[in-house]
């Protein structure tokens, strides 16, 4: 049965906990969910879709197989039988699937579900939302029970993100980091539909800067028209469909940074506006990445970082990409409202700073210390990206894997042996002081990804494990530690 604090009776005979279900709930009462989430009423389905999304997927072990293929066949609904509208009977969902969409945003659900080979059913639907709730303007929103608000754009974001995630956009091959998902920037027209998204987009995120000056598309479309427009004014010019905004954010992000070097805008006021954007439509994060990732390659300018000049040396300089990326992820706070946004960023921030020159990720975690709530990952972020440029310090790494599982490192962390030596306990700030010793495991598992030579990385580890066969078979470890290594 299902043990429950906070219960609904939802007018069916099983009384549910909202937005939890416990492991030992049963398939029978799984079934009986997702009966009532495709045929209860609207509130009753978005109370079922919050149900089946909680613990039922997280800790339901006995059922999860099963309950991800209800959410994957949820978001997919049918047309219903009397429907009759232009529009796409999608629309009509809106409300039920955002909370679908929310449901299955952790990253804990995103493992699950790709755990249970349902990535390729889950982004085929989310491509049809993506399509439908990318295409109709926000000029109505729906109401939740829990009292928010979502619209068109809200839906597409959550859809849209969570399709990058699958489709792991931030890792992409080493060799081609210049392929992006952004649009090539081949002009823009003035006068056009795009331009004055633009122009509105631009507004938005600078309102302070306009000041009725020359507007800042002026450096790519020629424009110099720029009078001063209402916050509400704007909004109504940006009541476009996502995609409308999507195609113009490269141009909005072209123009920003040619302004911030043309001393038009200050370094510190670039991550504001980029965020005002990111809260306009989240989506356009994707956008914001593969763009500066696409920057780095081509050598942006950089900006300097006076605070960590030292006597008698040049100020410590970042590329400018990277530099405004760090300070618009600080921020964002670490918290369950942010989880599914911050699970772009992390991971992208990762793949910039890897693609830049050493030692960019080290300056950064200095520059943005005094951020306590980001210091760990920044850190940590730093400490990876040696990986991609020395291959010694691969060796290295390898190296304390196999000594630290074999019980021969000299580190009292690692001193025993196997696994748990191995990949330790994760990381983070246990100690006073700063963070926790990171297992070599764990530093491997995250670094590895961004080795350069896959075959250079192959034979180490080949020629790692012969040597260590040698030095076993040499009597190198004691008859206890074998025997330990053997149960292990």
């Amino acid at each position: 049965m299902i043990k429950c604090s906070i219960c609904v009776n939802i007018g069916y005979d099983l009384v549910f906990s909202y937005g939890v279900v416990f492991p030992e709930a049963s398939l029978p009462e799984i079934e009986k969910i997702y009966e009532i989430a495709t045929k209860g009423s609207n509130d009753e389905k978005i109370s079922a879709a919050s149900i089946l999304c909680g613990a039922s997927v997280v800790r339901g072990w006995n059922i999860q197989q099963q309950a991800v293929m209800f959410i994957t066949s949820l978001l997919s609904p049918p047309v219903p039988a009397n429907y009759s509208g232009s529009d796409s009977h999608l629309i009509s969902y809106a409300p039920f699937l955002n909370v679908l969409l929310v449901g299955i945003s952790s990253v804990d659900c995103v493992q699950i579900f790709s755990l249970h080979g349902m990535v390729p059913l889950l982004a085929g639907a989310l491509m049809a939302l993506c399509e439908v709730f990318g295409s109709t303007a926000p000029n109505v929103s729906w109401t939740l029970p829990t009292g928010e608000e979502p619209t068109s754009h809200a839906v597409f974001s959550n859809a849209f993100t969570l399709l990058l995630r699958l489709w792991k956009f931030d890792h992409p091959p080493v060799e081609h980091h210049q392929e992006c998902i952004a649009s090539t920037l081949s002009g823009l027209v003035q006068g056009t539909t795009v331009h004055q998204i633009v122009d509105a987009l631009l507004k938005m995120m600078f309102r302070e800067i306009g000041r009725g000056s020359q507007s800042l598309t002026s450096t790519t479309s020629g424009s110099s028209s720029s009078s001063a427009t209402g916050g509400d004014d704007i909004l109504i010019r940006l009541k476009v469909p996502a995609w409308d905004i999507l195609e113009g954010t490269p141009y909005v992000l072209d123009a920003a940074l040619t302004a911030c070097a043309h001393g038009r805008i200050a370094p510190r006021e670039l991550p504001t506006g980029l965020k005002d954007l990111a809260d306009f439509l989240p989506a356009t994060l994707g956008t914001i990445f593969s763009y500066f990732s696409a920057e780095v390659t081509r050598a942006a300018t950089g900006v300097d970082v006076p605070s960590l000049e030292t006597e008698g040396s040049s100020p410590a300089m970042l590329p400018f990409p990277l530099a405004a990326l760090v300070s618009l992820a600080i921020t964002y706070k670490l918290d369950k409202t942010s989880e599914h946004f911050l699970s772009l960023i992390g991971p992208a921030l990762n793949s910039l700073g890897g693609g830049c020159p050493w030692p960019c990720m080290p300056i950064s975690a200095l520059w943005a210390q005094k951020v306590k709530r980001w210091n760990d990952f920044l850190v940590f972020s730093a400490s990876c990206t040696v990986f991609h440029h020395n291959s010694d310090a691969v060796v290295q790494l390898l190296r304390s894997c196999f000594t630290s599982t074999l019980g021969l490192s000299p580190s009292i962390i690692c001193s025993n042996g196997g696994v748990g030596s191995l990949l330790g306990h994760g990381f983070g700030s246990h100690f006073s002081g700063g963070m926790a010793p990171v297992a070599p495991g764990i530093m491997y598992l995250r670094a590895h990804r961004q080795v350069r030579d896959i075959m250079f990385m192959n034979e180490e580890i080949l020629s790692l494990l012969i040597s260590s066969v040698r030095v076993i078979a040499r009597s190198g470890l004691s008859r206890e530690k074998m025997e330990k290594l053997q149960k292990k």
